[in-house]
């Protein structure tokens, strides 16, 4: 079973990537099939073209390479990110056809309106969409406690109930627009953990106990990781970085539940980024990861494909150039780096 993210860029699209590959891999592990999960790939082609089209066989390290080959014929799973939706211009010649039974469509989308509308384009071409979520439902949530929505990093979870598309979860034989419907959850306690409760349970099938509370865990560092850190953070906290330079740590959060609340994301200023780091970095979910799942670790393990591993200074050494260096959004900076450093700034 191969799983394809898709979805424009600015619509948590790498949130919702992240969270495919993690269940991806768990649910390989939950059913004994290591081999498999050991050389799960979690990669990112920015167009969908590339991944059916003619050099789809350079990307999924599948093998083959003549007229007929399918993308999911190969033994090494895969969970594959793209920016784009339609592909006809590459399949018209029928050199390259895609296994849809064995593939499972997930997307984001900037509103209702262009949820329904890649919803349509997808199901009309026979995808098994399993569920598409808006970001503009994330950021009308209610119980918002941030104190801003930062729009321009697709990063803003909130709210105690949770708005989204829902395919055609349970039923992979029927693309009918009735199965497109509002769903709420309960038994947990707001939008992202709902989020990843639905993902891990519901249509992976993994129980709440370990592996759900592990995501848990895992995201709480990797969210706040992912809009503070890095090649691709929010734009509202680059451009604080590199307007200001030196940003006072604001203190007034002290308890630990209130600083990494699942479902509450605070002004970047509020943490001390090597911190969150070293808390990432010794989660239970981090820590096997890393030790036996080396290739999935290449990608899950950081914020985004651009950035390097976490070593414990990362972040705050990645933050002191975008704000002293103007490092751009996306440049990879780790030639810039000191992995022997043991303390950045306190951005």
């Amino acid at each position: 079973l191969h799983l394809l993210q898709v979805g424009p860029q600015r619509t948590a699209s790498t949130l919702q990537f992240e969270i495919l590959c993690l269940c991806q891999l768990l649910q390989l592990v939950y059913h004994e099939k290591m081999d498999q999960a050991r050389k799960l790939k979690c990669i990112f082609q920015g167009n969908i073209n590339d991944v059916f089209g003619q050099n789809h066989n350079n990307v999924d390290g599948n093998g083959g390479s003549g007229s007929g080959s399918k993308v999911g014929d190969g033994p090494v799973p895969m969970v594959i990110k793209s920016h784009t939706i339609q592909q006809e211009e590459y399949n018209n010649n029928k050199a390259v056809t895609v296994d849809k039974q064995n593939l499972w469509v997930f997307a984001t989308a900037t509103d209702q309106r262009e949820a329904q509308k890649i919803y349509n384009d997808l199901t009309s071409q026979l995808f098994q969409v399993k569920h598409i979520r808006d970001f503009e439902s994330l950021l009308t949530m209610k119980n918002v406690k941030a104190g801003y929505n930062d729009h321009y990093s697709g990063n803003s979870y909130f709210g105690s109930e949770v708005t989204n598309y829902d395919g055609i979860i349970g039923n992979n034989n029927d693309n009918s627009k009735d199965n497109i419907h509002i769903d709420t959850y309960s038994g947990v306690t707001g939008g992202l953990e709902q989020y990843i409760h639905y993902y891990a349970t519901t249509i992976f099938g993994l129980p709440l106990e370990p592996q759900t509370k592990q995501m848990f865990e895992f995201m709480r560092y990797w969210n706040i990781l992912r809009r503070c850190c890095g090649a691709q953070m929010s734009q509202r906290w680059r451009t604080k970085l590199q307007k200001f330079y030196q940003i006072d740590k604001d203190n007034s959060f002290s308890s630990a539940s209130d600083l990494y609340n699942l479902n509450t994301n605070r002004d970047c200023s509020v943490y001390d980024i090597d911190s969150v780091e070293k808390l990432f970095m010794n989660t239970t979910l981090y820590q096997d990861i890393h030790s036996n799942f080396p290739v999935a670790a290449e990608r899950l393990l950081r914020p985004s494909a651009a950035d390097d591993e976490f070593f414990g200074t990362y972040c705050s050494q990645y933050n002191e150039l975008v704000a002293a260096r103007k490092v751009r959004f996306s440049e990879n900076a780790r030639k810039m780096i000191d992995r022997t450093k043991k303390k950045g700034k306190n951005f």
